[in-house]
């Protein structure tokens, strides 16, 4: 049964609001009529007390009808025929019909209690409502009384209820639909990225380890005997192990991110002091790769800033890195800044190939490569981790990329607010 319902929740999900409907329809129907029958006891109560006390008296007077029928049987359920018999409600049935219909009730009333009901009697054409006392002289019952009428205003009211009750019941049945419509498909494009995540983990784990294995083997049977060969074997199974556990590094670090678990702790730190470092790194980098790197006098003189600086220097890490990967030969690395009121826009340009409009909302995914851009190394899932980084430091990061003015990489950062934080270093 628990593999049925977590196999096919949407069965499940059928059957309950299944249940609920009908529960709800069992509940209001009976609701309806109890309230339209306290309605119509509060109506009837005196003329059907009236009546009790002229035959309890023992008054030969006749007892006139007017739109209900009344009838009175005494202990051996013979009828008191102290009642006119003309009445137009008369017409369609006989006094046969009403009694054998009336019969359930005797004993109930002759024990003392009274009877309040709805019910279809045999030979009338509608449901009727029914109301029954006992009569009583000196103390003792010595008969029944019953009042009956045409339910045909409670049958109208039933009809609207159950009406208005369909249609209700319809629009939410479209609304469950829709909903459902739609979690059906999210679903599936979930599954499909859970497939695709998978297949792609397994492409980019089984590269460096079909290379370590594969070397490994070689070198194991001895098949390799040249010094400067086997140095090279070596130090490609020393670069696929780190990329390997690059690639593992990062989709542990990816999959904390995703967690919402993950809290980075904010503080003001020098904007400035940490493009410096940057800037001494990655100058380095390349002038070994020939690659013009260019730090604007907006990102070098960065305000102080109010997130966690070592988050965000991984962000720029990471986009500095794809950048100079994909500047391609003689290409230039731009990191820039756009310092407004309360926040900074950091930039990172760079030439190279550009990322086309349909793989713009892409370029975030995991494991997702330009097809321009194949035969570049990398584990896919720097950009993706830049992503989170940002969501969890509750900013935004977007890309633009023209042929005429290279691919641009920005993200946020809150600007530290100087009244608020001198006020702090007094503290």
């Amino acid at each position: 049964m628990k593999k049925i319902v977590f196999r096919h929740p949407f069965l499940t999900i059928s059957l309950i609001l299944l249940f609920i409907y009908g529960l709800g329809q069992y509940l209001g129907a009976h609701a309806l009529e109890y309230f339209f029958l306290q309605e119509q006891m509060a109506e009837l109560a005196p003329q059907l007390s009236h009546i009790a006390s002229d035959l309890e008296s023992g008054s030969d007077k006749p007892i006139q009808r007017k739109s209900f029928i009344i009838k009175a049987y005494d202990l051996n359920d013979n009828e008191i025929d102290s009642i006119e018999k003309n009445c137009d409600l008369l017409m369609n049935f006989s006094d046969v019909d009403i009694k054998r219909g009336l019969e359930p009730f005797f004993a109930p009333v002759l024990a003392g209690g009274e009877v309040a009901e709805i019910r279809k009697i045999s030979g009338v054409p509608s449901k009727s409502i029914i109301v029954g006392r006992p009569l009583v002289q000196d103390g003792q019952v010595i008969g029944s009384l019953f009042l009956m009428k045409p339910a045909s205003d409670f049958a109208s009211a039933q009809d609207g209820f159950y009406l208005v009750y369909l249609l209700s019941s319809l629009v939410g049945s479209l609304i469950i639909l829709l909903v459902m419509v739609l979690y059906i498909r999210e679903a599936r494009v979930l599954e499909q990225t859970r497939k695709d995540y998978i297949a792609n983990i397994s492409h980019e784990l089984r590269n460096p380890i079909t290379t370590i294995s594969g070397l490994s083997e070689t070198l194991c049977d001895e098949m390799v005997n040249d010094a400067d060969k086997k140095r090279q074997y070596y130090h490609t199974i020393y670069r696929e192990s780190r990329r390997l556990g690059t690639l593992i590094a990062d989709m542990l670090e990816l999959s904390g991110l995703q967690s919402g678990k993950t809290v980075f702790e904010r503080k003001m730190f020098c904007g400035a002091v940490m493009i410096n470092e940057l800037e001494n790194k990655f100058t380095a980098l390349a002038e070994d790769m020939g690659i013009n790197f260019e730090v604007t006098p907006a990102a070098r003189n960065l305000p102080d800033l109010y997130s966690n600086e070592a988050r965000i220097s991984q962000v720029i890490n990471i986009l500095l890195d794809n950048a100079f990967k994909f500047c391609g030969e003689e290409g230039y690395v731009k990191l820039d800044a756009q310092v407004k009121d309360k926040w900074i826009a950091i930039a990172i340009e760079n030439s190279g190939a550009v990322i086309q409009a349909e793989e713009i909302p892409f370029v975030f995914d995991r494991f997702y490569r330009s097809e321009t851009v194949w035969d570049k190394k990398g584990s896919g899932l720097g950009l993706a981790i830049a992503q989170e980084l940002v969501k969890n430091l509750e900013e935004r990061i977007w890309v633009t990329s023209e042929s005429s003015q290279g691919t641009r990489f920005a993200f946020t950062v809150k600007k530290a607010d100087d009244r608020f934080f001198s006020n702090l270093r007094h503290i």
